[in-house]
């Protein structure tokens, strides 16, 4: 069935980043409608280049403490944490280049490659760590949002908080009642009348609950991972906060941290390749319209935050493809020939 899928994908990634790239050119055009790009050339010239090397700084550590947590319930103990820093750090430059998730892919398969596991279950045991991480921001966007003044509507905070109960449960479920949610798997997919189709997809849906077996660690260690989630967000929102303190823009730490993880979370939609556009759309959507800051100052600070990115994924993740020794082009040989 991966096969299948990533056939599909790639018949049709092409075409997807064409036009995700036509549409990151439209927000660019959008943007600058928006904002006097004189005025944000001005704010930008006053800025000390050395804040891009603190901004970078903290996204390295960032990176860091989400493979701290990759490394606290990966089963698979041969993988040092040098190692998942680097993976991630390369998964981050090919998603930049090609954003639809091509570098957790990527670490999936080094780390079935090394750790003598099947394909589909280390793919699977990326996306279970980066739904943690997920469910750590939706978790923190919704305490945040009851302390926050914003101009985001009311009811948002309660679907947000909603969905982060809804997330945990259904996480919980999983993870310590496998075969009750097989049980409803079973039940469901009958409706599938294609006998080979409800087959593949009952093998896939065992792949997917038997891969969240990796959250059933102790709970010391799912407490330590989620606290290292949640300060490696502490450490990504300081590049917006240096970002506006290097403009000379006020903005509480707490609203950075938000902002931060709403910018996060407009990622899930579809971006352009480099984020073009997404970035800039996204910064005036949370920090201005949002957050109530000067969309000239948010721009400034956008474009900072954009330079800094390109600097850090282009040094770490190509560091990070020479010190794995990786063949990209052999990695992805063998998820094509994979079957599920």
């Amino acid at each position: 069935m991966l096969k299948v899928c990533y056939a599909t994908e790639m018949n049709n990634l092409i075409s997807r980043i064409v036009i995700n790239t036509l549409l990151g050119i439209v927000l660019i055009y959008t943007w600058t409608r928006f904002v006097n790009i004189e005025e944000v050339w001005q704010k930008l010239i006053i800025v000390n280049p050395l804040i891009l090397i603190a901004i970078v700084a903290c996204y390295a550590t960032s990176t860091v403490m989400r493979s701290m947590r990759f490394k606290i319930l990966l089963p698979d103990k041969n993988i040092s944490l040098v190692q998942l820093t680097l993976l991630t750090y390369l998964g981050q430059l090919l998603t930049f280049i090609i954003p639809f998730r091509i570098g957790e892919f990527a670490k999936g398969i080094y780390i079935a490659n090394s750790a003598k596991k099947p394909l589909p279950t280390a793919i699977l045991w990326v996306f279970v760590d980066r739904l943690v991480d997920f469910w750590v921001v939706i978790s923190l966007v919704g305490i945040l949002l009851l302390s926050i003044q914003t101009a985001i509507p009311t009811n948002i905070n309660l679907i947000i908080g909603g969905l982060a109960i809804c997330l945990a449960s259904g996480i919980a479920v999983t993870v310590y009642y496998p075969i009750l949610i097989k049980k409803i798997a079973v039940i469901v997919l009958s409706i599938v009348f294609i006998k080979r189709l409800r087959t593949l997809l009952l093998k896939f849906t065992d792949y997917i609950i038997n891969s969240f077996s990796i959250l059933k660690v102790s709970p010391q260690k799912q407490i330590i991972a989620v606290s290292v989630t949640a300060f490696s967000w502490i450490f990504e929102s300081l590049t917006w906060y240096l970002a506006f303190m290097s403009l000379g823009i006020i903005i509480t730490p707490l609203a950075a941290i938000l902002g931060t993880m709403l910018m996060a979370l407009s990622f899930i939609l579809p971006s352009a390749p480099g984020y073009l556009g997404s970035l800039q759309a996204a910064g005036l959507l949370v920090f201005s319209l949002w957050l109530g800051l000067n969309s000239v100052d948010v721009s400034a600070a956008t474009i900072l935050i954009h330079i800094s990115i390109m600097l850090y994924v282009l040094i770490a993740g190509v560091s990070s493809l020479y010190f794995l020794k990786l063949n990209l082009g052999d990695l992805f040989k063998q998820f094509k020939n994979t079957k599920l």
